[in-house]
């Protein structure tokens, strides 16, 4: 299964990879003939080279916490595809209470209303491509696991890894890469010259629809549903079969999903059918499904996203800034 996957996935990079060289075309002259503005008010963006799924958000949530000791009045702006079911923005919100989170889809429009507002600092979740933004500091995350070869629509990357030299800031994901992909990569980074950190997820516990905590030693010869509507679910699932659960079932829908009751009710009837114990879902999916009261014993997975060398990173961060 995994060879033939393989074969489609170079079967199909083949057949677009004339398409993505438009595209890699077209992100030069994004770049070059955008018009570049200087702003007044710092402004630091999370992004990544790829289509979603690099941890943009948990990053957003660690750097708001980390300078809401500085700044008195920081503005987070993200991307909501529909602001009746929202998510990400949801979620920032509920981990940064004392910051104004504000979501939409059009997230460059955003940017403009909030600075009108005289901001003491924004944070962009997922704003590596507003070029016109000349000094924001440009903290960009990668996976090692995605192919930088291939952009759009031959693969999943939307720049070229030639980007990072606009890049102020690299992190790497750490994860289930082995050990000798892990340093190639990092070796191919070393070309770009910049701060480079590794980070990983660290879960935390569990958390029921009234917030309590629950912990992780539960999952242990359960047997799991694992729910969840993200860029790359492969991650959230491996991430529960550490724990030991006696059997776990996957529900996958596509990144950012909105759930409707009929999408309930049908994962409801596959919790009972299979007669299983717990339902887990992600953070960002669980503030979506907690509106439908749920019939079935559900959770969220509560995470960090952990940067290694978190002093020297928070350091660095604040000598960009200008501050002590």
């Amino acid at each position: 299964m995994i060879e033939e996957n393989r074969f489609l996935s170079l079967t199909w990079a083949l057949i677009f990879f004339p398409v993505s060289l438009i595209w890699l075309l077209g992100c030069h002259i994004k770049y070059l003939t955008t018009k570049k503005r200087f702003i007044d008010i710092p402004v630091i963006s999370i992004g990544n080279l790829e289509v979603g799924g690099t941890g943009k958000t948990p990053l957003t949530v660690e750097i708001g916490k980390i300078l809401k000791k500085f700044f008195s009045k920081i503005y987070v702006v993200c991307y909501e595809k529909n602001q009746k079911t929202k998510d990400e923005g949801l979620v920032i919100a509920n981990k940064l209470s004392e910051i104004r989170v504000v979501s939409g889809k059009n997230r460059k429009k955003l940017f403009w209303q909030m600075i009108k507002d005289k901001p003491e600092l924004v944070i962009i979740d997922d704003g590596f491509q507003y070029f016109e933004i000349n000094n924001k500091i440009d903290i960009v995350i990668l996976d090692p696991e995605t192919k930088t070869d291939f952009l759009i629509p031959a693969g999943r990357m939307r720049f070229p890894i030639s980007f990072l030299k606009y890049a102020d800031i690299i992190i790497v994901k750490k994860g289930m890469n082995k050990k000798k992909h892990y340093k190639k990569f990092l070796e191919k980074l070393d070309r770009f010259g910049k701060p480079i950190f590794t980070a990983r997820y660290i879960p935390l516990y569990l958390a029921d629809v009234s917030g309590a905590k629950v912990p992780l030693s539960v999952i242990e010869n359960k047997r799991i549903l694992a729910l969840c509507g993200i860029a790359k679910p492969s991650g959230f699932i491996t991430m529960l079969k550490d724990f030991h659960p006696l059997e776990i079932y996957a529900a996958v829908y596509p990144d950012h999903f909105s759930y409707t009751q009929i999408d309930v009710q049908e994962i409801e009837k596959i919790f009972k059918t299979l007669n299983l114990d717990l339902l887990i879902t992600t953070t960002k999916d669980f503030v979506k499904l907690k509106k439908f009261e749920l019939k079935v014993p559900v959770v969220s997975l509560e995470i960090k996203f952990e940067i290694e060398q978190q002093e020297k990173f928070k350091k660095l961060m604040l000598d960009k800034l200008q501050l002590k």
